[in-house]
């Protein structure tokens, strides 16, 4: 007669952060294993108390994460603590800098946005709620990437982010007149305006 163990509850205070892509409440003086679907179970690697799985998430389906305390001398292994992670959101895409517009002179027009994501520039350190359809930057001194993304709530990951360039102002352009021939000398890169009227390439 062989008397099989029984299993230690699942770990029950486990939680999926879903703004940090990890998952918390792990005892430190506990080893855990963990696997995706069925896969192998492996260690869990804790860094302040939580496990990242920035890494198991996907972009094109679920996945499910098993998460168990792992067998140690004496003791079983517990049964498993179970959550689906839901695919990443698709990234924005149908979203630009327009930087020529009539009523924004000398600032950028960020349009295509929507109230669901949120923006980074360079440099900082948080991230910034979008409004929706558009978004009015005044221009940087030197050029500043530019990051948007789907950003994530209670029940969803933040999808990852589009990559953009928020261009700093041109430096003026140099043309020349000739009163004797009454011409303007200029390229096929300039436009031009003649009192408050629109530019003309």
């Amino acid at each position: 007669i062989v008397t099989l163990p029984t299993l230690a509850p699942a770990p029950s205070t486990l939680k999926v952060d879903y703004m940090n892509e990890c998952v918390t409440g792990f005892d430190s003086n506990v080893k855990y294993q963990y696997r995706l679907g069925t896969g192998s179970w492996q260690s869990v690697s804790l860094k302040n108390g939580s496990f990242s799985i920035s890494s198991l998430i996907s972009t094109s389906s679920d996945k499910v994460l098993s998460t168990r305390t792992a067998p140690a001398t004496g003791s079983q292994m517990s049964d498993a603590w179970t959550v689906t992670l839901p695919a990443k959101p698709k990234t924005p895409t149908d979203c630009k800098f327009i930087y020529n517009d009539v009523d924004n002179i000398g600032k950028a027009v960020f349009v295509g946005t929507s109230s669901d994501w949120e923006y980074q520039i360079s440099g900082d350190k948080t991230w910034t709620p979008c409004i929706s359809n558009q978004m009015i930057f005044e221009l940087p001194e030197d050029n500043k990437t530019f990051y948007v993304r789907v950003k994530a709530t209670d029940t969803a990951f933040a999808s990852n982010k589009k990559t953009l360039t928020l261009y700093a102002p041109g430096t003026a352009p140099s043309a020349s007149l000739s009163t004797s021939k009454e011409t303007i000398s200029v390229n096929n890169k300039m436009e031009y305006k003649i009192d408050d009227g629109e530019y003309i390439s």
